[in-house]
């Protein structure tokens, strides 16, 4: 079984007037990210479109947007003024402010989820590193070192993540770690639409500081203990142990690396 962790999603449900069909869609925002979509309905002559597989993120202020298109090979780009829904009494600045935290603590969750899944990478290494040592004395020093440094790896990404938890009804029995602070802090910043809360606030802040704490150890190990055990493999002539770079979702035999 292959367990790995997506970093965080951004889904905004856009509805906009279009006069001609569409079998596919690539949504341009403002800042020129592009997120690419699902048509999920037609009704009024006004599409709806679904970005993301049914998450729920940050939803983008009112504002000027761009829409493009595609079919095929052809695209097209059109102007997408999204409005307020009328009947919610909110101002444009305070929309703003909950988007930019929703947006912090998503990236959060990003820095989280690429630290786990480069730890996840390493261990699954060492992992068929040992399983293809000869059998000689250098070979039981470097499968010794293996073990050590899976033991410190795992002890940084138990900060960051519990993967006991796998069904809702988990949390009620084992703590949850960083990302699952960090995600329940994103559900409540959502829950309204308004500014975020001063608690909030404090709360992402705090939350950060033990991101940055946390990876931290994770960014020594890869110099220190990391790195003296890719200099006693390349001693022995075997492959060394490389960190992916972030961003990558790494996949790793749960068997292997739990």
């Amino acid at each position: 079984m292959k367990k790995f962790f997506v970093r965080a999603v951004v889904a905004f449900a856009l509805v906009f007037a279009v006069s001609v069909p569409v079998l596919a869609d690539t949504i341009r925002l403002k800042d020129g990210s592009v997120i690419r979509g699902q048509i999920v309905s037609f009704k009024n002559e006004q599409f709806t479109i679904l970005v993301g597989s049914g998450a729920r993120g940050p939803v983008a202020a009112p504002g000027n947007y761009q829409v493009r298109l595609t079919v095929g090979s052809q695209s097209q780009t059109v102007p997408l003024e999204l409005k307020l829904d009328p009947r919610v009494n909110v101002s444009q600045a305070d929309l703003e402010q909950q988007l930019t935290l929703q947006l912090k603590t998503r990236e959060e969750l990003n820095r989280v989820y690429d630290a786990v899944n480069q730890i996840q990478d390493v261990r699954a290494q060492l992992s068929g590193l040992k399983r293809r040592l000869p059998e000689n004395a250098n070979a039981k020093t470097i499968s010794a070192s293996a073990d050590g440094l899976d033991r410190k790896l795992v002890a940084v990404r138990d900060l960051l993540v519990n993967l006991t938890i796998s069904a809702n009804e988990d949390s009620l029995a084992y703590p949850p770690q960083l990302d699952a602070k960090l995600a329940y802090l994103a559900m409540d910043v959502g829950t309204a639409d308004s500014a975020p809360t001063e608690a909030e606030q404090l709360q992402f802040e705090k939350l950060k500081r033990q991101s940055d704490e946390f990876i931290g150890r994770w960014t020594e190990l890869q110099r220190d203990d990391l790195a003296a055990f890719q200099k006693l493999t390349s001693q022995g002539s075997l492959s060394t142990v490389v960190v992916p770079p972030p961003g990558r979702v790494g996949e790793v035999n749960e068997t292997e690396a739990h």
